[in-house]
């Protein structure tokens, strides 16, 4: 499997009843990729953002199962996937055609 982590300042100004806030929020992020059968990917993700303005945080645990079906990360854009070439290399070799573009997929 592949674990990935990120760390994340963010800055995002949104209106909020007809005036305009400011919102700075750091965020950690983690996933962990685990290879099934036929290309499907079990993948297990946690979230932790802090809003520094506001003082308060956010946790998220997800598990998400994507079905590929021998298809690999091929039915996702290339923009969809964070870290695609780091998840592609970390993927069995089984997975010949993993590597496969989004345009080739059809």
């Amino acid at each position: 499997g592949a674990s990935l982590l990120g760390l994340h300042f963010v800055t995002q100004t949104t209106q909020q009843d007809g005036h305009w806030h400011k919102q700075h929020k750091l965020a950690l992020k983690t996933s962990h990729d685990l290879w099934l059968q036929q290309q499907q990917r079990l993948e297990l993700g946690f979230s932790l953002q802090r809003d520094l303005r506001q003082n308060s945080t956010a946790a998220m645990l997800s598990l998400k199962l994507h079905l590929g079906n021998g298809r690999g990360l091929r039915d996702f854009a290339p923009e969809e996937i964070i870290f695609r070439e780091l998840r592609q290399r970390r993927a069995p070799e089984s997975a010949a055609n993993l590597a496969g573009s989004h345009q080739n997929s059809q």
